[in-house]
């Protein structure tokens, strides 16, 4: 029988999945182009994606402060493997 931590463990997989796969189906959209040639907006606050980080990181989700906070709260929270 699997104990809270098994279960956690498992759902911190699934989790992990989810996010990949929203990740990798908004990196193909971004490839196929913006239907409405407008630039891409950040899922967060809304403001365009600067054309430079769309370049280096194609697929981003979020503009540059966004990532930040979210960087900076997963570090906060001890997820080490964020810079």
């Amino acid at each position: 029988m699997a104990d809270i931590i098994d279960l956690a463990q498992k759902r911190t997989a699934e989790i992990v999945q989810e996010a990949i796969d929203l990740v990798r189906r908004a990196a193909r959209s971004d490839a196929d182009g913006d239907a409405d040639g407008e630039d891409p907006a950040c899922r967060i606050c809304g403001d365009t994606i600067d054309p430079r980080r769309m370049k280096l990181m194609p697929g981003a989700m979020t503009c540059v402060d966004c990532q930040r906070d979210i960087e900076q709260e997963l570090k906060s929270k001890g997820y080490s493997n964020w810079t």
